[in-house]
């Protein structure tokens, strides 16, 4: 299933997202074209944003910080995040997004 940034796969769920650095806190902006904007309280310096991202995606969702990993955009502001779960690509996006959908 695909709605948008967030979409169900054989592997689990895997998320687009446009990030911003150096924020003055982690949280999601909203929808940004066909990706989910998130504002990440780390510089993009040494992976500590994508560490940080990781963590705080992780949090939200509930899940273990290992079933989280990026498969693309390790140094871009474009991310393909890719979680190993079964749940519904509706649930993630209701965690990362509470908003109407």
């Amino acid at each position: 299933m695909n709605l948008g940034w967030c979409c169900g796969d054989v592997k689990g769920i895997s998320l687009r997202l446009t990030i911003s650095p150096g924020a003055k806190r982690t949280e999601v902006v909203g929808v940004y074209g066909q990706t989910l904007k998130v504002r990440v309280h780390a510089p993009p310096v040494d992976g500590k944003a994508n560490e940080i991202l990781l963590r705080w995606l992780a949090d939200q969702l509930d899940l273990p910080r290992q079933v989280l990993s990026i498969a693309s955009g390790e140094t871009s502001r474009c991310k393909k995040i890719q979680i190993k779960t079964t749940a519904s690509p509706e649930w993630v996006m209701r965690r990362l997004l509470p908003l109407p959908i």
